[in-house]
């Protein structure tokens, strides 16, 4: 590649997310069919327009032509939809399957090598904005991947001195019958340079580098440690917790759990692990590992933010979960017509005829709160009730509660 032969010109680069855990479930045949095909589409739609370049690993560049006068916003946005389409053709339910930076090229003086590197850490900053459309090359950006690889490596200390600066919180979750907080799900908080850092930025990065498996453990121990002083205040209380698709992988994680229990003398039956459909479609035969050595303990499991992807009643019977958590943007369609409202009822009704509990995630406000019960689910959980709080004011809550 020949940059020297542009005076200025648009480069993207993109990557495919999830294609280990594809390879490693289905298959790198399966994989390398998924590839070609999102190859040939990306070649067939934009042809000579854009010259694609794979960099390595799931990661590629495409140099879009001086002459091509679409603009990088439609280009991407196809890009994106080609490779969208692709993954759900394949049955592969992924939130976010790629991620895009854009570079503006237009200085001779600059390296090949350099221009290779800044789309790669483009691409990697990119991946930890999902939402965005597309990342820019710019001088914000810059410090912002800075402060990214900053944090990944203050992680990584933060994990080495057993989780000084974590720490976990509680969003009281009520029941529609009363209000009343009878479950909790733990949140992990982190503070970084006297900041707390979003979850969105960190998680991802505690994934990335397999730092989730440590941090994992820790927190289902203060979990556990947590719960067993609250049980003091509320005897019927529930915590849940967080499992990502790399803790289902571990064949450690549920040896823990067990020995955690054990440790603390703690029945599983007051705890539930929420989970994703991503959990339930990319390594069924892992989950269900999992999910037995749950049941064996009486840990509950948790369909976490149904509605968000490609959420089907269908599906959702199928999953053996016993909580089903409905996303909050469900509830926002829910508030649009009447027969929005008959389709989450109707939801709610399968669940209870499956045996299945079911909890209304995000309720912001009072009028929420009134459409949420008319939907006959069991439970509510959203800033309108409790905010996510402190360990100490949970038991503050739950003592006031029960006077």
């Amino acid at each position: 590649m020949n940059f020297a032969n542009f005076q200025t010109i648009y480069i993207i680069g993109f990557c495919l997310n999830n294609f280990a855990e594809i390879n490693e479930t289905k298959g790198r045949y399966f994989g390398n069919l998924i590839l070609q095909h999102i190859s040939n589409r990306l070649y067939n739609k934009f042809s000579s327009r854009v010259s694609f370049f794979r960099l390595d690993g799931m990661r590629f560049i495409g140099i879009v032509s001086p002459t091509y006068k679409e603009s990088v916003d439609d280009i991407v946005q196809k890009m994106r939809e080609i490779i969208e389409q692709e993954y759900k053709t394949a049955d592969i339910s992924v939130r976010h399957p790629c991620a895009f930076g854009v570079l503006n090229y237009n200085d001779e003086n600059e390296s090949a090598q350099m221009v290779i590197e800044n789309i790669i850490t483009l691409i990697s900053a990119a991946k930890t904005l999902p939402n965005n459309k597309y990342l820019e090359h710019s001088p914000e950006n810059i410090r912002r991947m800075k402060e990214m690889a900053n944090i990944a490596l203050q992680l990584g200390q933060e994990v080495t001195n057993n989780m000084k600066n974590f720490r976990i919180v509680v969003q009281p979750i009520v029941t529609t019958e009363n209000n009343k907080p009878l479950k909790g799900e733990a949140l992990l908080r982190w503070r970084y340079e006297g900041k707390n850092i979003s979850p969105a930025v960190f998680i991802p990065l505690l994934e990335k580098g397999k730092m989730i498996l440590p941090v994992g453990k820790w927190v289902f121990e203060q979990v556990v440690h947590t719960c067993k002083r609250v049980l003091s205040y509320e005897p019927k209380f529930q915590m849940s917790f967080n499992v990502s698709y790399l803790q289902i992988m571990d064949d450690d994680f549920m040896r823990f759990i067990e020995q955690t229990l054990e440790k603390y003398h703690m029945d599983g039956s007051h705890f539930i692990a929420e989970l994703t459909e991503i959990h339930f479609d990319e390594s069924p035969e892992k989950l269900k590992e999992f999910v037995d050595g749950c049941k064996k303990l009486g840990i509950q499991i948790a369909l976490d933010d149904f509605g968000n992807g490609y959420s089907s009643l269908g599906l959702l019977l199928k999953y053996p979960a016993t909580v089903v958590k409905l996303d909050r943007s469900l509830l926002t369609e829910v508030a649009e017509s009447e027969e929005k409202m008959h389709f989450i009822r109707s939801i709610v009704y399968a669940c209870h005829q499956f045996g299945k509990t079911v909890c209304v995630e995000g309720v912001e406000t009072e009028e929420e709160d009134q459409i949420v019960k008319n939907t006959g689910c069991d439970m509510i959980q959203g800033y309108f009730h409790y905010k996510p709080v402190e360990i100490s004011e949970l038991y503050e809550i739950l003592a006031e509660r029960n006077k």
